[in-house]
């Protein structure tokens, strides 16, 4: 099976994303990226973040541990006083066999609450923390990346604050 373009893999098409896999994954993709960790079964598994050419870098393991993360975290203070958020799934009691439409949560930290949220044991068990990075006009924009092996999807959102 051959598409339009040409672009094709030798095994069989797994939908869209094998079209465009050697356009999108040949590519550096440049992006600012604040300190992103990954947290599961409560404790921090992975951290991304970009350097200052952009470029999207991951911490080595035996560095993502909570003393680390809290170091980085309170190196910059913003206007706002908001060190960080984290986002996690909130649970759905379903009946088994009902599908019911997922829900998110996203807790904002200051220092304080930032401190006993990182070394408490009233984490969610899957989520994702970030560091708060505070706009500097009217505007700012949001970038949501989701990627598997086989496709990364960008969207872009500009807020308007008032």
């Amino acid at each position: 099976f051959q598409a339009e373009d040409g672009i094709r893999d030798a095994q069989e098409s797994r939908g869209l994303g094998d079209v465009y896999k050697r356009q999108v994954f040949n590519r550096e993709i440049q992006i600012n990226l604040p300190d992103t960790i990954l947290f599961k079964n409560k404790q921090p598994a992975l951290w991304h973040f970009s350097n200052g050419a952009s470029k999207v870098l991951k911490k080595l393991s035996k560095n993502v541990i909570l003393p680390n993360i809290e170091q980085e975290f309170l190196k910059l203070k913003n206007r706002s006083g908001i060190i960080a958020y984290f986002i996690s799934r909130k649970e759905n009691d379903n009946a088994p066999g009902t599908r019911q439409r997922d829900q998110y949560t996203i807790e904002y930290f200051d220092e304080t609450l930032f401190k006993k949220w990182l070394y408490g044991d009233n984490k969610p068990i899957f989520g994702v923390l970030q560091r708060f990075i505070e706009p500097l006009g009217e505007n700012n924009m949001m970038i949501e990346a989701i990627w598997s092996p086989h496709i990364l999807l960008f969207t872009l959102s500009l807020i308007h604050i008032s």
